[in-house]
């Protein structure tokens, strides 16, 4: 992308980031060097980077620009800025590729068929997988992520002594905090907060997840100790087209991939949904919430799977 949408975070990189090689991100993530008109591919050997962005407006020296397609315009198409920039190397699919040698030769181009999907692990990988080094959650649902994301940062901060926040108000690390263009970042810029909340040791991350990130991979590379879940509301139908299909997007943060354990508010039929869903898959433990005395919710001794908390308004 090249809306400039991430150059409010360009202070939340990690100062010091170990290099990766480029050949081992190509092994380990199935990356093929793109094939140029003559036949040829890219040299790899030694070369190396120490970040990644999405954003061509924010760059930094020596990083891998992500050229991912999007709804309306390529990424690929702002590789000259993200080159000019300092990248070293660019990763995108066959259609990018094409764009990429034509606008900027001699820049390295390593193509995926679906980028997206692996720009979460290979960030992670890159920033030498900063979540494992701290107490995540990440609370998902139509309404009530930010408060409940304040909420935990005031718990977390009280334990960890310090809490990163990313959500629709706010990206802050330590003493660094900057606008929020979105409710979940993508995920290069999710990945290098969290290194730099390492580095300046941070102890704990309160985030939002929205369900367009859900399914845009934008969490994807990390797993949350918790994940909650707040309501689902008739919202974003123009994406998810029918509540089924938004709470499959919301259930896919639910799962060992994503999270080791949830906590879901049960007081709506969509809450009650979930839980058994996740109950029933008897992948990660579950507890359900009753936030206020519900008719539809049940009893605290009749759930489907895991226990039930409740608590007064």
């Amino acid at each position: 992308m090249s809306n400039h949408a991430y150059e409010s975070a360009a202070r939340l990189r990690p100062h010091r980031c170990a290099p990766t090689l480029l050949s081992d991100l190509a092994r380990d993530f199935a990356l093929a060097p793109a094939r140029r008109e003559d036949g040829t591919t890219d040299a790899l050997a030694g070369l190396e980077v120490s970040g990644v962005s999405v954003d061509s407006g924010d760059v930094a020296a020596g990083e891998l620009f992500t050229a991912l397609p999007g709804f309306k315009t390529h990424g690929a198409v702002y590789a000259p800025e993200a080159v000019a920039a300092g990248a070293v190397a660019v990763l995108t699919d066959p259609d990018g590729a094409a764009m990429v040698h034509a606008n900027c030769p001699g820049i390295p181009v390593l193509t995926h068929p679906d980028p997206r999907a692996v720009v979460g692990p290979l960030a992670a990988a890159v920033y030498h997988h900063p979540a494992e080094q701290l107490l995540t959650s990440a609370v998902t649902g139509t309404n009530g992520k930010t408060t409940t994301s304040y909420f935990l940062d005031a718990m977390l901060s009280a334990h960890r002594g310090a809490c990163m926040i990313a959500g629709t108000v706010q990206l802050r690390v330590g003493d660094i905090a900057v606008e929020s263009p979105r409710t979940t970042v993508e995920a290069p810029v999710l990945q290098r907060m969290l290194a730099l909340a390492v580095e300046e040791g941070v102890g704990a991350a309160s985030l939002e997840a929205s369900s367009h990130a859900i399914v845009l991979h934008r969490l994807d590379g990390m797993v949350v100790d918790v994940a909650g879940f707040t309501n689902l509301q008739r919202d974003h139908l123009d994406f998810h087209k029918t509540m089924s299909e938004y709470l499959d997007a919301k259930a896919q943060l639910f799962t060992p991939e994503h999270a080791r354990r949830a906590v879901i508010c049960v007081d709506d039929e969509w809450g009650i949904r979930l839980a058994d869903r996740v109950a029933a898959a008897g992948q990660i433990p579950v507890d359900r919430y009753v936030p206020t005395p519900s008719p539809t919710a049940g009893t605290p001794s009749t759930p489907t799977g895991g226990s039930v908390t409740r608590r007064s308004p």
